[in-house]
């Protein structure tokens, strides 16, 4: 119960203070977190010889993302734009 009300407690923050220090870091948390619990899960359950974690490595992945992308943020100053944006806006119409 009191992993369910910090969980919803930084949501709140992330839905409150979009794109601030304190929503972004609640945010990498939540991602963060969700990865670990996959992984702890993962290996606490066991799993068949041989099987790929899926759903534990695409949130890592996810987790890993999210923090790169947020120190291009925090570094540069501005989000980078997606190479499918630049894309699509500069084809000829």
């Amino acid at each position: 119960m009191l992993l369910v009300a910090l969980v919803g407690a930084l949501l709140a923050v992330v839905v409150t203070w979009p794109g601030t220090l304190p929503g972004a870091t609640a945010y990498l948390t939540v991602s963060i977190g969700g990865a670990c619990a996959a992984w702890y899960g993962r290996l606490r359950r066991g799993g068949r010889r041989g099987a790929v974690p899926w759903v534990a490595l695409t949130l890592t992945f996810n987790a890993i993302g999210d923090v790169l992308w947020q120190v291009l943020v925090w570094t540069a100053g501005t989000a980078p734009a997606p190479s499918c944006t630049r894309r699509w806006t500069a084809a000829p119409r």
